[in-house]
């Protein structure tokens, strides 16, 4: 993906110069040219979802629970390929925010990963009725299975990442943001 950005920024310089403009304006071009190619990129066959995560309760006051759950998000987002926009905890709750592939097995790894990395899904409310509402838009027949992968792609994350979820928690218990 990087080479098709430098290619676009290439070409884009490469025009602008065959055009008659100056160095200064072909490296602006060459610059903007590669920064919205990056941005905009798609996963081959698919799109990207912006998800939040809403911010939600995990009942109690255990910071290092609530750090560790969305740190399990984070590591998810990163897994698939997506990208953290922000992740924040307080005292009681936290959010994340990320882009993920645009698809349903992907949407509920993200969300199961929170309370696979806590070791619980108490306080896991809402991303269990996300995924319901993920679950509903697929034929009934795919659900059981599209939930079953989904949970083992989030187990295998989490045990990849374990290392780096504790950093990412331990970070936001610091900070209260990634």
């Amino acid at each position: 993906m990087r080479f098709c950005a430098l290619l676009v920024a290439l070409v884009a310089a490469a025009a602008a110069w065959a055009a008659g403009y100056g160095p200064l304006v072909v490296a602006l071009l060459a610059v903007i040219a590669w920064a919205r190619t990056k941005r905009t990129a798609r996963p081959a066959g698919g799109a990207w979802r912006t998800t939040t995560v809403r911010g939600h309760l995990h009942g109690g006051r255990d910071g290092k629970l609530i750090a560790t759950h969305e740190a399990g998000h984070v590591a998810a987002t990163r897994a698939l390929g997506g990208r953290v926009r922000s992740a924040r905890i307080w005292d009681d709750g936290g959010l994340v925010q990320a882009t993920i592939p645009d698809t349903p097995l992907a949407a509920v790894t993200f969300l199961r990963a929170g309370a696979v990395a806590a070791g619980t899904s108490r306080g896991a409310g809402a991303d269990n009725d996300a995924i319901r509402k993920e679950l509903r838009a697929i034929p009934a027949r795919e659900r059981r299975d599209l939930e079953r992968q989904a949970t083992r792609d989030a187990r295998r994350i989490v045990s990849r990442a374990s290392t780096q979820i504790r950093r990412d928690a331990a970070t936001m218990r610091e900070r209260g943001r990634l």
